[in-house]
């Protein structure tokens, strides 16, 4: 098995709500202001540098796609996630309770041995990785949980429009 985890920095600057939120993405894009908020992506020995406002504001409901495909039991399947600085592709195959997911990568602030690849060779990368379900799913539902919890200490409450989406995932 390979190495995958979100590695979720832990003191997060956080802005207050603002009314004419409507979606999760906009509340996310509003409290996250900072482009110091970042989280990291570590799948094996690649690390992908997101930050919350631009990119995790983005790829919001891509993330909440991933999670309900996996759920769905599908043998295969793809999740597209397309940020500014974080454009990808993953392509997942499902072996019994094992899940092969291989990466497309277009754009992004990608590390590998602590120095950034050069977007022109982003293309070049094969990272498959091979993991157990439940060990790939897990950071992502951590990650919501933070989500929900930011936005419950930002002001937010159950009133944004697609709320019930990251409810029925944590529930």
């Amino acid at each position: 098995m390979n190495m995958f985890e979100i590695q979720i920095q832990q003191q997060r600057v956080l802005n207050n709500r603002n009314s004419k939120d409507r979606t999760i993405s906009e509340a996310i894009a509003t409290i996250y202001s900072s482009y110091e908020n970042e989280l990291k992506i570590v799948w094996n020995d690649l690390i992908f540098v997101l930050d919350f406002n631009s990119d995790l504001s983005i790829i919001f409901n891509d993330i909440l796609y991933l999670i309900n495909d996996l759920d769905s039991k599908q043998m295969e399947f793809n999740v597209s996630f397309l940020s500014s600085s974080f454009t990808a592709k993953w392509e997942f195959e499902r072996k019994s309770d094992t899940i092969i997911v291989t990466p497309s990568i277009y754009q992004g602030y990608v590390l590998r041995n602590g120095e950034f690849i050069d977007q022109e060779n982003l293309d070049s990368i094969h990272s498959e990785l091979r993991i157990q379900e439940r060990d790939f799913k897990a950071p992502w539902i951590e990650l919501l949980n933070i989500i929900k919890s930011d936005l419950v200490r930002a002001g937010y409450n159950d009133s944004l429009e697609d709320i019930d989406s990251i409810n029925r995932i944590l529930n």
